[in-house]
């Protein structure tokens, strides 16, 4: 038997992107998003989320430019 999960990119989509997660991270700690704690929240995800993105297109750009093939998405 195998799973296949979706890519990051789908389940951040299906959350609702970057407000979405913050919005949950905020109903958890039992704060609003429009509050000062939510909005710190808010940047943060999307600081987080930025990362990510910055890190896997580092990765395919010099995968590339080496010639290997790319590394496989999870």
């Amino acid at each position: 038997m195998t799973l296949k999960f979706p890519n990051f990119a789908t389940i951040v989509a299906g959350l609702g992107g970057a407000g979405g997660i913050a919005g949950l991270v905020c109903l958890f700690i039992g704060t609003t998003p429009s509050s000062t704690i939510g909005q710190a929240v808010l940047g943060a995800v999307s600081t987080g989320l930025l990362w990510i993105t910055s890190h896997h297109a580092h990765k395919i750009v010099v995968a590339r430019a080496v010639g290997t093939a790319a590394p496989k998405t999870v």
